[in-house]
């Protein structure tokens, strides 16, 4: 899947852990989110907690995750479309 850089680069020098308790999530899943394992999405609420603990503006946090998706959307889309190809070869 797709790494959510914006949150990677958010961080600067906090640890994922550190984030995590400052949003009240599990280290799993903010590790799950950062590295857009398993599609993993967010709610409004985690996102409103993220952007609390990462001093981001919430409407800008919301565009970035916007983009994000977006861009998710677009590449498995892709590889889907890659994986069907592959079968008819």
């Amino acid at each position: 899947m797709l790494n959510r850089n914006y949150l990677i680069n958010a961080r600067n020098n906090k640890t994922q852990n550190s984030v995590s308790i400052q949003a009240g999530i599990t280290r799993q899943y903010y590790c799950s989110l950062e590295s857009g394992g398993k599609g993993a999405k967010m709610s409004l609420l985690t996102a409103g907690k993220l952007a609390k603990a990462l001093n981001i503006d919430i409407g800008d946090f919301l565009k970035k995750e916007e983009k994000y998706m977006r861009q998710a959307e677009r590449l498995m889309k892709a590889r889907k479309l890659e994986e069907k190809e592959n079968q008819t070869r």
